[in-house]
């Protein structure tokens, strides 16, 4: 636990003087708070000894003023330290937005999407208020005990002694009910994850569950999920439902304690009316504080078991992030691309998805690859970006080893297509300019042109201003892929990287599309995977895949007269096109 809660401390340590502001106000509310039992033992003095009524109203109206004081400090207290937990809200969230946006591919094949918004949403808030309200209750509770039993032992410690009868019970109750809650919570967020992931999943696929007729199965699938979330805050319900009445019951033994021997010494004498009444007053404001030591655990056990969970992502390593080794001094790239004896498996696979890659791409120059699916052709285009690493061998960019230059001006130089084409839930416009924010419009139609979609746009019903829907929902599938096409050309890249980028589009468009891409691609580094010839034609060199390995590599011509593996594809894609055209 105390290694997760450090974890909090840049945190808090940023907003030191708010808490520091915080805690002097809660402090002196609480001071004042331990007035009134004075006060009100002096104005019951006052009256059992006959004094006058100006007498009596005078302490009245100091005890009006305390109160109001305390109510100013009160309200003070919690303006500035819940407000402070609200920032470190917001920079825990943010900070945890910036792990993800980082992480690898292993990091999400290990996690669930849905689970990680549930952590970024739910176990963000339970943080935020263990350092809010768990420290200002935890604080109040301390305060309020020191100051008010320091009041209680200043008029009589004898019978202040009786407060601390119930001290060895409180504590094992409460250190019980605070490992149970622990553990309960942290399962409860899990079953939170696991149903968040669920109705995540179902609503991205919502158009196959449809189609399968799958709707009612998947809807007792999440029945259960919930079934099971439901359960497991029912026995967090449980837990807190056995503590408190054991706490009240605590709290009540010592007021009948007190009732029985402050009212005997009462009767013999040895204490004054006023100051009896005043320790039952003062033990009212004890009252609190006994049972909100079990508030204060149970925020400090669901904040920490969230905490756990976040400590999870913010502390995950980073296998793909600039360190000493970048070179800050690599600002420019040109696009010259050397593969020496490169090979890669994925996380979780005993097979190599690509085995000894040894290929050099030279600036201006268009490099098709084919293959099989799952011949290596989207793992080997993943390496320049570096979403991925090589296991082995190295990847130079213009002579540097990769991994030397920054990640910002690595990526920021490639404009990267791939065959999802994802769009996000905006407009047309708002979706071409993402991460090209200062393009003209006349840049805008330049690049829709190059990828044969400006027409199309402009026959929408808001043209570039039209919603897409989630993932482009509203645009189809060969509609998608040019806006995304679009959206790489956009950033005017040195490199280019074509995955099965327009293989949602029908042939003759395709042609229209490399054929106004054989200019643009000039004096720029352009690397595509294609099951298509169109692409090939327009290539300088084509080379072949076949399980991780390059099995033959030239231009589309020679590899055509070497009658090899290259030729045997071309003569099926022919065909299959030709078939295509019949029907």
């Amino acid at each position: 636990m105390i290694r997760d809660l450090r974890s909090l401390g840049p945190y808090v340590i940023r907003y030191r003087w708010r808490y520091a502001a915080g805690l002097a106000s809660l402090f002196i509310k609480v001071g004042l708070t331990a007035v009134i039992p004075l006060l009100v033992k002096a104005a019951v003095d006052k009256l059992t000894a006959g004094e006058s009524i100006e007498d009596v109203a005078f302490v009245v109206g100091m005890l009006i003023g305390v109160a109001l004081l305390k109510g100013i400090f009160q309200y003070w207290m919690r303006l500035v330290i819940v407000g402070a937990a609200r920032l470190i809200e917001f920079e825990l969230r943010r900070d945890l937005a910036d792990c993800l946006l980082a992480q690898s591919q292993r990091f999400y094949a290990e996690h669930r999407t849905g689970d990680l918004m549930s952590r970024i949403s739910n176990d963000v808030a339970s943080v935020r208020v263990l350092v809010g309200q768990g420290v200002l209750n935890a604080f109040e509770t301390a305060l309020t005990f020191i100051i008010v039993l320091s009041v209680m032992s200043a008029v009589d410690w004898r019978l202040t002694c009786i407060v601390f009868i119930p001290v060895p019970l409180v504590t094992m109750t409460v250190s019980y009910y605070g490992r149970k809650t622990h553990e309960a919570y942290q399962q409860a967020q899990r079953r939170l994850g696991e149903m968040t992931s669920l109705a995540q999943e179902n609503l991205s696929s919502v158009r196959v569950v449809r189609a399968y007729a799958l709707a009612g199965a998947e809807q007792d699938r999440f029945a259960e999920a919930n079934s099971r979330y439901v359960r497991q805050n029912y026995r967090l319900i449980g837990i807190w439902s056995r503590f408190y009445p054991q706490m009240d019951l605590l709290v009540g033994s010592v007021f009948a304690a007190m009732l029985g021997f402050g009212g005997l010494q009462v009767l013999n004498g040895s204490l004054s009316i006023g100051a009896f009444v005043m320790f039952m007053s003062a033990l009212g404001l004890l009252t609190w504080p006994m049972v909100g030591l079990g508030w204060v655990v149970n925020l400090l056990e669901r904040g920490t078991a969230s905490l756990e969970r976040l400590n999870v992502v913010l502390h995950a390593p980073l296998p793909i992030a600039d360190g000493e080794h970048t070179d800050q001094n690599l600002d420019a790239v040109r696009g010259d691309l050397e593969f020496r004896d490169v090979g890669y498996t994925p996380f979780g696979s005993a097979r190599p998805s690509l085995r000894d890659i040894s290929l050099d791409v030279s600036v201006g120059e268009t490099v098709v690859f084919v293959g099989a699916v799952g011949s290596g052709k989207t793992t080997l285009l993943n390496l320049v970006p570096r979403v991925i690493d090589p296991d082995k061998g190295t990847l130079l960019l213009d002579g540097e080893e990769s991994s030397r230059w920054p990640l910002s001006v690595l990526r920021g130089s490639v404009g990267y297509v791939a065959q999802s084409g994802y769009l996000f839930s905006c407009t047309v416009r708002e979706n071409l300019l993402f991460g090209c924010e200062q393009a003209e419009d006349w840049e805008l139609e330049e690049a829709c042109g190059i990828a044969q979609i400006w027409d199309e746009i402009q026959d929408l019903p808001d043209g570039l201003d039209t919603l897409v829907g989630e993932r482009g929902v509203t645009l189809s599938g060969g509609q998608r892929q040019r806006v995304c096409l679009a959206r790489a050309l956009l950033r005017d890249p040195r490199i280019l990287i074509l995955d099965d980028a327009v293989a949602s589009v029908d042939a003759v468009t395709e042609a229209r599309i490399f054929e106004r891409l054989s200019l643009f691609l000039r004096n720029r580094t352009t690397l595509i995977a294609s099951h298509r010839l169109s692409a090939a034609r327009i290539a300088d060199r084509v080379v072949v895949l076949d399980e991780g390995r390059i099995v033959e590599s030239g231009s589309h011509a020679d590899l055509l007269a070497a009658q090899g593996r290259y030729a045997g594809l071309v003569r099926k894609l022919e065909l299959e096109e030709e078939l295509s055209r019949g029907e």
